[in-house]
């Protein structure tokens, strides 16, 4: 309970230093908004020609070309049916910067998803991870933007975020894809993976493929826009870190991500007075365009901020004694698993000091073929067959020893 305590003092001492500052300029909820006007810039890259032509590229561009431009005007055409991406295994393309990844990592998963536009937004119908019949890759979908440009003539321009998944793994690959629509029809659509959350693998993906447009009634899409502005109210105002030293005089933003190497940087952000500042979403091309989108891997964060919110939570609302608690006494599960549980409490597994494990040697479980099966399954193959929480778990020391190793299925 000493560590919870601990924790919130220290949140508590950072807001409540942060807490004489006034607000320099209003956050902004959710995505920023279309205007009446159209920009005046002069496009240069993805320009229609481009997508309505095809052109000659080497590698992805700079991410301000698929970005809202400052001062869009709302789009000229409702999207609503099926964008559906044909040729994605001949027209991929793959620059390995590190790292070893098989050619069938070169191209996109199939894709034939549905949207629905609600004002100046792309919605997919389905967000998140969509487990897909590639070898390699899941794709994440999150909703994108939809503008008017006045080179685009006849067609409005639109742009959405996706991420790829390893199958089996936890990096994630960053994307955006953009193309042009009217009602019927819409251009070739671009796309570039220029960012990831591994060290140890790095790769630039890009290509410019044909496409149809389904157009058609979506089921449900009603909904899907009301569910999605209600989503949007909801959403904690967002400003950009350097705001936060307007704010709050004195504070060192730089502070922030020392310690990390900028390209291992994703992105960061701290929470003060209810306003999220947010800084980073750099790839290897310029800024990433949906940094709210952005997906990060889960890793350890789950084992660690994750569930020392919930811990946290769970004594603000039962009493600090919680953590005390043995886990043999919610998880019945317990007594047929391997290992000691019988002293076993939930702040020993916050602290992965259960004291249960397979190997005392260091990375010995990480690199077993048992750990390795279990990576290997896919979501979809799970989805039937939930591993026991105490699966892999066979040797023990006494709880409250620290087993590095401890892993939970």
């Amino acid at each position: 309970m000493k560590k919870i305590i601990s924790i919130l003092w220290i949140l508590t001492l950072f807001l409540t230093a942060c807490g004489g500052g006034t607000e320099t300029q209003p956050p902004t909820r959710g995505l920023p908004a279309v205007t009446e006007t159209l920009p005046t810039a002069t496009r240069t890259l993805l320009t229609a020609a481009d997508l309505t032509n095809g052109f000659t590229f080497d590698g992805p561009l700079d991410e301000s070309a698929l970005i809202l431009p400052a001062g869009a005007a709302p789009p000229a055409h409702a999207f609503e049916g099926r964008l559906e991406l044909l040729g994605e295994q001949a027209g991929g393309h793959i620059q390995i910067l590190r790292g070893e990844l098989g050619p069938e990592y070169t191209s996109l998963p199939e894709f034939d998803f549905a949207f629905v536009q609600e004002n100046g937004s792309l919605i997919p119908v389905q967000r998140g991870l969509i487990i897909t019949g590639h070898p390699q890759w899941n794709i994440i979908l999150e909703p994108g933007r939809v503008w008017q440009e006045a080179g685009d003539g006849d067609f409005s321009r639109a742009s959405l975020p996706f991420a790829l998944t390893v199958k089996g793994g936890n990096a994630t690959f960053n994307g955006t894809l953009t193309f042009l629509f009217d009602d019927t029809q819409v251009s070739k659509v671009w796309y570039q993976v220029t960012q990831e959350t591994t060290t140890y693998t790095r790769a630039n993906l890009w290509g410019l493929l044909e496409a149809t447009y389904h157009a058609e009634k979506v089921p449900g899409a009603e909904r899907i826009r009301a569910n999605f502005t209600t989503e949007q109210a909801a959403r904690m105002p967002v400003k950009p870190i350097a705001a936060l030293a307007e704010a709050y005089p004195g504070v060192d933003i730089f502070a922030f991500g020392r310690g990390v190497t900028p390209e291992h940087l994703t992105w960061y952000g701290v929470v003060v007075n209810g306003v999220n500042y947010l800084g980073g979403c750099q790839t290897r091309f310029g800024v990433y365009p949906y940094c709210e989108s952005m997906r990060a891997t889960s890793y350890s964060t789950v084992k660690s901020a994750f569930v020392s919110l919930a811990l946290m939570r769970l004594a603000q609302k039962y009493g600090g004694e919680v953590a005390d608690l043995r886990i043999k006494d919610y998880v019945p599960e317990y007594a047929a698993s391997p290992g000691e549980w019988e002293r076993v409490t939930f702040n020993h597994a916050l602290d992965m000091s259960t004291g249960n494990y397979v190997s005392p040697g260091f990375m010995t479980d990480d690199d077993s073929a048992k750990m390795g099966e279990f990576s290997a399954r896919s979501l979809m193959q799970n989805e039937s067959r939930r591993p026991s929480m105490c699966h892999i778990k066979q040797s023990r020391v006494r709880a409250g020893s620290i087993a590095l190793a401890t892993l939970s299925s």
